[in-house]
């Protein structure tokens, strides 16, 4: 019987490990105030994995690569998937929670309708303004019906915790190489490394201290940017391209050294200024 999520039957894929991966590197950098994170064997949960925020809440997360043949994610599709049903679920459960949905397929009705749920004042504007159209009403009328004994305010309030993400598999490996760059330095693959650490500690709880074990092993170690000759460059010119600007702008004004500035801001703000 095939699993209802998980992650263990998918690590070695390289759509729903890389964003797995892409998950620990957001831990690593502390990003949406992320604290702890599980990532689940298979037929644990209805999810990949959850993360958890210092506040407490978790985002939930599912992953569907793509479907065959290969169309859009419709509000049907993801219903008769059970995406949208354990989505209902787990917000019903968790008044703070949060559940996301990543594929390289778009979802594009789900995702306009969590776009336009939080710009609404209220169920009547959404209804009117954002799913008034036949294909939207449609999709939300179905999207309503998934979640039975669910009111269609409780539903709108629903979609606002709701978020769908959109990424080809060239994009997310340039966007996971290029963020791991940016956190670790040290021989070798660290997007490989973590994903031979997943393999590892699936169904734990980890924090980043627990995440940054493993590249200190392997010899990596977080990138000090303040050692990186490129950035350093880069200080430099940029710094340079502003003084050359405020010369141009100073014309035949003297330069003020900055002890002088700041005894002529004393002066300024002393009981002896000038009189206004």
């Amino acid at each position: 019987m095939p699993s209802k999520g998980g992650l263990s039957d998918k690590i070695g894929n390289r759509y729903e490990g890389r964003i797995a991966v892409w998950r620990l590197l957001q831990l690593l950098d502390e990003e949406h105030d992320s604290v702890l994170a599980r990532f689940e064997q298979p037929g644990d949960d209805h999810f990949e994995w959850w993360v958890q925020r210092a506040d407490g809440s978790r985002t939930y997360t599912q992953i569907k690569r793509q479907q065959a043949p290969d169309k859009e994610w419709t509000i049907g599709t993801l219903v008769s998937r059970g995406v949208l049903t354990a989505f209902g679920d787990r917000l019903g459960q968790e008044p703070s929670a949060r559940c996301e949905f990543f594929s390289a397929l778009s979802a594009s009705h789900l995702q306009d309708l969590t776009e336009s749920a939080p710009m609404a004042a209220d169920l009547a504007e959404f209804e009117a303004r954002f799913a008034g159209a036949k294909d939207k009403r449609a999709s939300w009328d179905e999207l309503c019906r998934a979640w039975p004994g669910v009111t269609r305010e409780q539903a709108w309030r629903r979609l606002q915790r709701i978020t769908v993400g959109t990424i080809d598999e060239r994009s997310l490996r340039d966007v996971l190489h290029a963020y791991a760059r940016a956190l670790v330095a040290g021989p070798g693959d660290v997007v490989a490394g973590l994903g031979d650490f997943l393999d590892d500690h699936l169904a734990r709880e980890l924090t980043a201290p627990d995440v940054w074990d493993y590249p200190r092993v392997k010899g990596f170690a977080p990138t000090d940017w303040s050692r990186d000759s490129s950035v350093l460059a880069t200080i430099h010119d940029t710094t340079s391209r502003y003084r050359a600007g405020i010369i141009t702008d100073r014309g035949p004004l003297a330069e003020i050294r900055r002890s002088a500035a700041d005894e002529l801001a004393g002066l300024v703000a002393g009981p002896a200024r000038p009189a206004e």
